[in-house]
């Protein structure tokens, strides 16, 4: 699979979707792959954090339960 970047893309462990949880409160929410590496791709933000976007149900931030990004760093949600 290609990516506008003319890159390959590979697959998060052979997923489609990437799982996002809100953490305040707790709604899932699958994202397709693509998206996620798209958007995590042009973003210039810190790697120290992983992809987020806005919960629809709440003011929350929601994160991967799972994720691996396209320069190698592993992202996994654990509950606080």
């Amino acid at each position: 699979m290609s990516n506008n970047f003319g890159r390959k893309i590979k697959r998060n462990q052979n997923k489609d979707f990437v799982t996002f949880i809100c953490p305040k409160c707790k709604t899932k929410e699958n994202i397709p792959f693509q998206v996620v590496d798209m958007l995590d791709r042009t973003d210039n933000g810190d790697d120290r954090y992983p992809p987020r976007f806005d919960c629809e149900k709440c003011d929350g931030l929601m994160e991967p339960i799972h994720y691996k990004n396209y320069k190698g760093i592993i992202y996994e949600y654990k509950e606080s």
